[in-house]
């Protein structure tokens, strides 16, 4: 990292997405509603192992320095997003009221028990209730009279010692005045989910480098989230034993694949990696179909399947998912923005998490403004 001083813009933000194999980090700048992008930058770390201390340290250091080198100012807030669902659930909470609901009683409201090994990231907060009445959903309950309040929540975990390494590489940059740490899957859904899509039913399914990640929404709010074993990485281990080359020539091979192109010699690989996807996308649906079973909303995805990541382009994967579940699915697309001019799909979510970001830093200029309140 320069140890040389750069101002920090107050009208930045910049996004770090942590997936499984790499770290994509986007620097925006807002005016009004006037949008910039300043920089991006992509690292890609070896193994993949989040475990990996030194490795994830090192990958958010160098997306965010790249990111920032040729800007000429450092951004106000790091918004991070931990990708890879460890725990999600959904909650029913509710506190008693004396006359009218306070802030505190919303507060108090939202306070759940979290595993000891575990970390809130998100906590996406569906409706509010008066006692009792759940036909009647309310966003802002504040100064209400009610003598029992109720909250319908959803809540997503990462791992602690994963939030703690985050946390730890943040605090090594050089410039933010504030970090805040959450989800990328939801960032990823603000941004590749339509309002109709939300509404109608629909399901992101995020395919990463080790882990396959979703999230589901029905009737505009966010109802399951979950992760499962099955990713581009994973492909490649079953094409290096195949083809008896290395990890480098394996993902040669696939992406050779993915674009409809023989690597190499189309005898020895082109059908011998035609099977091996075709049963490896079945192995994808069956973990799909159980998470879906799960939600219990496999009959509610009037929108479909939405298909990001880096393997999401793999020739047949979205024809199969269309034909395992009878359902709509589509590649997912970054909207037509000027400012975003052809912005690459790998970073949705960290686009996602800048604009979530600005809009943290405008509620805490709010809140600055009422109670005085630093947000540094």
């Amino acid at each position: 990292m320069s140890t040389k001083r750069v101002r920090t813009n107050k009208s930045t933000v910049i996004g770090i997405d942590v997936g499984t194999t790499k770290v994509a980090a986007l620097f925006t700048k807002v005016n009004k509603n006037n949008w910039e992008t300043l920089g991006m930058a992509t690292e890609h770390f070896d193994d993949s192992t989040s475990d990996d201390r030194i490795k994830l340290k090192f990958a958010i250091m160098w997306a965010f320095t790249n990111a920032c080198k040729d800007v000429g100012c450092l951004p106000q807030l790091v918004n991070i997003g931990i990708s890879g669902i460890e725990k999600s659930f959904n909650v029913s909470s509710g506190v008693r009221i004396e006359y009218r609901v306070s802030d505190f009683d919303i507060q108090s409201s939202l306070n759940i028990d979290i595993p000891e090994e575990m970390a809130l990231l998100e906590q996406v907060v569906n409706s509010f209730n008066l006692n009792g009445n759940c036909e009647e959903k309310i966003d802002n309950p504040h100064g209400m009279e009610a003598e029992k309040l109720n909250v319908e929540m959803h809540n997503i975990f990462a791992r602690k010692t994963m939030k703690k390494y985050v946390v730890e590489a943040v605090n090594k940059l050089e410039g933010p005045a504030s970090y805040n740490v959450t989800s990328s899957e939801v960032a990823a859904a603000e941004i590749l989910l339509t309002k109709a899509d939300k509404q109608n039913g629909a399901c992101l399914l995020d395919i990463g480098g080790e882990y396959s990640t979703l999230v589901i929404y029905h009737t505009g709010a966010l109802e399951y989230s979950a992760s499962f074993p099955w990713g581009g990485n994973h492909l490649n281990d079953k094409i290096k034993f195949l083809i008896g080359r290395n990890v480098t020539k394996a993902e040669q091979a696939k992406i050779a694949f993915s674009q409809g192109r023989n690597a190499d010699s189309p005898a020895e690989w082109g059908e011998v990696i035609r099977t091996l996807v075709e049963k490896e996308l079945m192995v994808l649906c069956s973990y799909l179909d159980t998470e879906l079973c799960k939600s219990g909303l496999e009959k509610e995805l009037k929108a479909g399947i939405v298909l990001t990541g880096g393997s999401s382009s793999l020739i047949g994967l979205q024809d199969t998912i269309e034909r395992e579940f009878q359902l709509p699915v589509r590649r997912a697309q970054i909207p037509d923005e000027t400012w975003l001019n052809g912005l690459p799909l790998e970073y949705a979510s960290a686009l996602g998490l800048a604009v979530r970001g600005m809009k943290l830093i405008r509620g805490w200029q709010t809140r600055r403004k009422t109670t005085g309140t630093s947000y540094r």
